[in-house]
């Protein structure tokens, strides 16, 4: 249950108290979720719920029509935490802070749902012939300009 003392507008960040791991952690606001929560009547009570109490199965349903309705087949509601740790794999951001963003404590548990694009693979192996091209230039200093001195 997220409650609007958990949420810092000026610190941009959110704080989880209830965790599958049972350890609370703050974790910072995409801009997205920022302007969505400012868009949100904030009651004066800090223990006020930013969004109401929902059954878990209204929840799912409502998931499950959505998905439906977007024609993508196959989505789970928990498949958003995988996508969310490989977009952030593939944007470069450090392993740390993944894992930190997702609450894992072993980096193992991370791993397991980083999911990298076959179009991301291709660009990592054409990084190694970019780097084997720059270790050969670099080798000689320079000096092969292509052009010959008369």
């Amino acid at each position: 249950m997220l409650t609007w003392g958990d949420v810092e507008m000026k610190g941009r960040t959110l704080t989880l108290i209830h965790t599958k791991n049972g350890h609370a952690r703050t974790v910072p606001m995409t801009d997205t979720l920022r302007e969505a929560l400012a868009a949100l009547p904030r009651p004066l009570s800090p223990r006020a719920r930013v969004l109401p109490e929902r059954d878990l199965k209204v929840l799912s349903r409502s998931f499950t029509r959505f998905v439906a309705d977007l024609e993508i087949p196959n989505l789970r509601f928990h498949d958003l935490r995988h996508d969310a740790a490989s977009v952030l794999t593939m944007a470069g951001v450090p392993q740390r802070s993944i894992m930190e963003i997702l609450g894992h404590r072993d980096p193992r548990m991370t791993m397991r749902y980083q999911h990298l694009s076959p179009g991301h693979l291709k660009d990592a192996m054409r990084a190694l012939d970019h780097g084997a091209i720059q270790s050969a230039g670099g080798a000689n200093n320079g000096a092969d300009t292509g052009t010959a001195e008369a």
